[in-house]
């Protein structure tokens, strides 16, 4: 397999970096295939539909697992149902997704680009809180 320019040979000491790499990128590209098809789904923008999804879906699912009962789950979506029906709902999730893109990228300093602390905060950790919910 021929290697693009600059792109350095392939050792033991790079395999774990490249495979990392290629496993978080696949990761973050499936679940962002899925919420651009949610969004189209929905109606709603990429941004809403990150926001919803992180901040009310996988809550409400975890405030179920901790609680064990539906009213605190559908008193917690009606709150965000009155939060997006009384605010500009585009407009304060555009402005929570670029804090979110902040937040993600603050992991520079400890080697996690924007693809790996999506995947780390965003998928890992959920599923480690859901299972230790469960």
């Amino acid at each position: 397999m021929k290697r693009k320019s600059g792109e350095a040979a392939l050792t033991p000491m790079n395999v774990p970096k490249k495979l990392a790499a290629l496993t978080f990128g696949g990761v973050f590209g499936i679940v962002y295939l899925l919420l651009v098809g949610l969004s189209k789904v929905t109606g709603l923008t990429y941004n809403q539909i990150n926001i919803v999804v992180y901040y009310s879906l996988i809550p409400a699912l975890w405030l179920y697992m901790l609680l064990h009962s539906w009213i605190a789950v559908v008193v917690w979506l009606f709150g965000w149902l009155v939060f997006a029906l009384v605010t500009d709902f585009r407009e304060v999730c555009g402005q929570m997704f670029v804090l979110s893109v902040k937040f993600l990228l603050s992991f520079k300093w400890c080697g996690m680009d924007y693809v790996v602390s999506s995947v780390f905060w965003c998928v890992v950790v959920p599923i480690i809180i859901t299972i230790l919910l469960w």
